[in-house]
C-alpha cells in the first residue's frame, strides 16, 4: 500500500466487472474549471495566473506548475 502525500491504497470490490477512466477531455473537459481555480487562486494574492502558461503546460502536476511558476 503506498502512503505517499497524494497516494491512496487502491481496492476494487470483487463483484466490479468494469472500470471507467477519464482521461481529462474524454468524457468531460474540466480544464476551463480548473482554470478557473488556477486564476482565483492567484488573484487571492494580487497575482495573474496566464491562460497560455496553464494551456501550455497542461498535464503537469500541481507541484510541478508550482514550480515552474515560481
Amino acid at each position: 500500500m503506498s502512503t505517499g502525500i497524494f497516494s491512496l491504497p487502491y481496492c476494487v470490490s470483487a463483484d466490479v466487472q468494469g472500470l471507467i477512466f477519464d482521461f481529462d477531455g474524454t468524457l468531460v473537459d474540466s480544464m476551463p474549471a480548473n482554470l478557473a481555480s488556477w486564476q482565483e487562486a492567484f488573484a487571492a494574492f494580487g497575482r495573474e495566473f496566464d491562460e497560455s502558461f496553464f494551456y501550455t503546460h497542461a498535464g503537469v502536476s500541481l507541484v510541478g506548475v508550482v514550480k515552474l511558476y515560481n
